[in-house]
């Protein structure tokens, strides 16, 4: 699988998606980086951290320095990562949803997921409805936006943001890719929906905020009463504990 996202066309298309993934991530300090999925650059190299974590399954070979596990057993402790990044981890997955539930056990509370996948209704899902063959890409699963958003609300994750990208031809060619550059332009302005890989951000519900009635200073009858919201969490990774008041 690496050796498709490692070609000419594999290397374009992550170029598309790093540059969208700089314009809707939220712009501050992780703690924890954790990158799923295939290929060799990192997909977030512009976000900073004070750790990194690359994790691959072991059906990827020649991969940098990371670790070697499957997608639905990630050993990495409960609510430790602030940030996850799954390029088209779920595309290949054969259960993605159980994938997706795991990367929800290790994502610390209001810990972001950065979802990259093949979108079905592009030109990308057109070619491999036609047959193109059965080889990576065209073999992956193209999980379609709308299922994609139901199991985020499932797991309670909210979407923050998302964008398509990548409308030209799969070709295997930089020449013919730098001529149809002008397709990207307008792409984004006149068939958004078409691209041919889609990038969506979601972000994690705090499940340990509990809601306390605020207390009332006056004795007269209120419409409606005031929450304050408090909580604390705390996260565990390499032995240092950290606590985090939020």
């Amino acid at each position: 699988m690496t050796n498709w996202f490692d070609s000419i066309l594999g290397v374009a298309l992550h170029e598309a998606e790093e540059g969208v993934i700089s314009t809707i991530l939220p712009a501050r300090y992780y703690d924890v980086v954790v990158e799923v999925g295939p290929g060799r650059v990192s997909a977030v190299s512009g976000i900073q951290s004070e750790r990194r974590v690359r994790v691959s399954p072991p059906s990827i070979t020649s991969l940098p320095a990371g670790v070697t596990a499957r997608l639905d057993q990630l050993p990495l402790m409960a609510r430790s990562v602030d940030l996850v990044l799954l390029r088209h981890s779920l595309d290949f997955a054969c259960d993605p949803r159980h994938v997706l539930r795991e990367v929800v056990q290790i994502m610390a509370p209001e810990g972001l997921v950065v979802i990259c996948g093949f979108n079905p209704l592009g030109l990308w899902g057109g070619a491999k409805m036609m047959g193109r063959n059965q080889q990576v890409p065209w073999n992956g699963r193209y999980l379609s936006l709308r299922r994609l958003h139901d199991w985020l609300s499932l797991l309670q994750l909210r979407v923050i943001g998302g964008r398509a990208c990548f409308y030209r031809p799969p070709l295997q060619s930089s020449r013919w890719l730098e001529r149809l550059g002008f397709m990207e332009v307008m792409g984004d302005r006149w068939w958004p929906l078409l691209g041919g890989a889609y990038v969506v951000v979601a972000r994690k519900r705090s499940a340990s905020a509990r809601l306390v009635p605020a207390q009332h200073r006056f004795h007269r009858r209120v419409s409606s009463r005031r929450f304050a919201v408090v909580g604390s969490a705390h996260r565990q990774l390499g032995g240092v504990v950290k606590r985090v008041r939020w």
